[in-house]
């Protein structure tokens, strides 16, 4: 969630989710950019909104060969503060169950602020059924789950919040990416104690650290497939 929407609102004077996770993105941008065999694209390096629907567009345009959104977390009102830690998100349509629900429901909120035709491209992304949601999925869950489970080890192994686990939900900005996705919830910014690391620029740059050695072991490890 970014520019005209701030996200996750920062309490006790920290940053807001959008500055947050700008900032984690564009530190591990710069350690990928060290490479010369990869390409990094964003779908923002500023403070601007990009429609849902057009950020896995720019990643689709630009052939790109795995799509990563990043997230702060935050409770419903009447659960404020009371859950901590780092969540990884697969893409998965089918899933009903109420936390599932709830946690895309937080961030599929994010449209309300699109423009009616923006909005329009997001009909039925709700229905289990839809065809788009469910092609990607499937197509992509093997990598998408090799990932998650790179990613959440490396997380575990250098940063210093509670791991919940990788878990699946239905999130409208990972619908449509032609390629492994992941939806990154790096803690929670209505936790004390997860705002407070958060605000931590040395905390930021482990997180950036963590997920730039998993791309770099994930590339290898489909290298390897390839061939």
């Amino acid at each position: 969630m970014v520019g005209m929407t701030p996200g996750t609102p920062g309490r006790w004077g920290y940053w807001d989710e959008k500055d947050l996770v700008l900032d984690i993105a564009l530190r591990v941008g710069e350690l990928l950019k060290r490479r010369k065999d990869i390409k990094v694209v964003y779908t923002r390096q500023k403070d601007e909104f990009v429609p849902l629907w057009r950020r896995t567009k720019i990643a689709n345009d630009a052939g790109g060969k795995l799509f990563l959104s990043f997230h702060v977390n935050a409770m419903l009102e009447r659960n404020k503060g009371s859950a901590e830690g780092i969540e990884l998100y697969l893409q998965n349509p089918t899933i009903r169950t109420k936390e599932a629900i709830e946690v895309a429901k937080l961030e599929n909120a994010v449209i309300q602020m699109e423009t009616n035709e923006d909005k329009a491209k997001y009909k039925n992304y709700d229905n289990p059924s839809h065809i788009l949601a469910n092609m990607v999925f499937q197509t992509y869950l093997h990598d998408s789950e090799k990932f998650a489970e790179i990613l959440s080890k490396n997380l575990s192994k250098s940063v210093n919040l509670k791991n919940r686990g990788v878990k699946q939900a239905n999130f409208y900005v990972l619908v449509g990416a032609s390629m492994p996705n992941l939806l990154c919830e790096f803690g929670y910014n209505d936790n004390k104690n997860d705002a407070k690391k958060l605000n931590d620029p040395t905390h930021r740059q482990r997180i950036a650290e963590a997920v730039y050695r998993s791309i770099i072991e994930f590339k290898e490890y489909c290298d390897r497939t390839v061939k």
